[in-house]
């Protein structure tokens, strides 16, 4: 049975399209055999040509561009997919995703923390800018882990997206800078460490970067595409699903439609 995972990313990928190659690259190596992953990006021009980690720390700003993430749920389910893997330590409306489909969606931020749970007592996550550092606190703090990780860090100095996209030719630098602070949080007691951002995961893949002294460095993108996978198969096998009582509480078919397809919506 073919699994097809719609893979949704928050960055452009038109705006960056050497974090594309890179997923491309890298999907099929990390699938199981019989699951097609497709790969989306955020449309192509909500970030208006500014950096998404400084755009997306500003709340209304960050709501108007997450926003599209509920078209893109439903068309994943209308189109038939087995499952969405939300590839985005920003986890846009993930509750809200969760409450407006039927199909399991597995977030990378939440998938990666748990999983890090079974390899750790305490993991780090690595984000790119010191402003970044606040808003994977909360979402640590959103999901209840923040026992279970050690630190929330910032490369130093700090980069942008198009940094990122500019080392996958020359990696150098910024390779010695997540390194540097991985090592600094296992010193401080990380057993385990991941990049909190989806293109420093692509170049730390396409660099051979998986470990950190005597600790592995997480490739969040495989994290979230087995989890996905993991999802899809107890849904199909035992009927496990998102409970609709309360978090995830699902209006029905029509009245959905009628919310989703009115005037305002287009």
């Amino acid at each position: 049975m073919t699994l097809r995972i719609w893979h949704q990313a928050m960055a452009s990928l038109h705006d960056l399209p050497v974090y594309a190659e890179a997923l491309a690259a890298h999907l099929p190596k990390v699938a199981s055999e019989g699951t097609e992953v497709i790969i989306h990006g955020a449309q192509g021009d909500s970030y208006r040509g500014h950096a998404p980690a400084e755009v997306l720390r500003y709340p209304y700003l960050r709501h108007r561009i997450q926003e599209q993430i509920f078209r893109h749920c439903l068309q994943a389910e209308n189109e038939g997919f087995g499952a969405i893997a939300l590839a985005s330590f920003g986890e846009p409306f993930l509750d809200v995703c969760r409450s407006i489909v039927t199909i399991p969606i597995a977030s990378m931020p939440e998938s990666c923390m748990l999983v890090g749970c079974s390899m750790a007592r305490r993991m780090a996550l690595i984000t790119l800018t010191p402003k970044n550092v606040h808003r994977v606190r909360t979402l640590v703090e959103n999901h209840t882990l923040s026992a279970r990780v050690s630190g929330v860090y910032s490369l130093e100095p700090a980069v942008t997206e198009a940094d990122l996209a500019a080392a996958f030719d020359a990696p150098d630098a910024i390779l010695r800078n997540y390194i540097a602070v991985a090592e600094r949080a296992v010193a401080e007691g990380a057993d385990l460490v991941a990049p909190a951002e989806g293109v420093l995961n692509e170049l730390l893949y396409a660099h051979g970067v998986s470990r950190i002294g005597g600790v592995s460095n997480m490739d969040t993108i495989a994290v979230v595409i087995r989890y996905a996978e993991m999802l899809a198969g107890l849904s199909h096998i035992s009927g496990l699903s998102v409970g609709r009582e309360w978090t995830y509480a699902q209006p029905n078919p029509a009245l959905l439609r009628e919310f989703t397809t009115g005037p305002e919506q287009g």
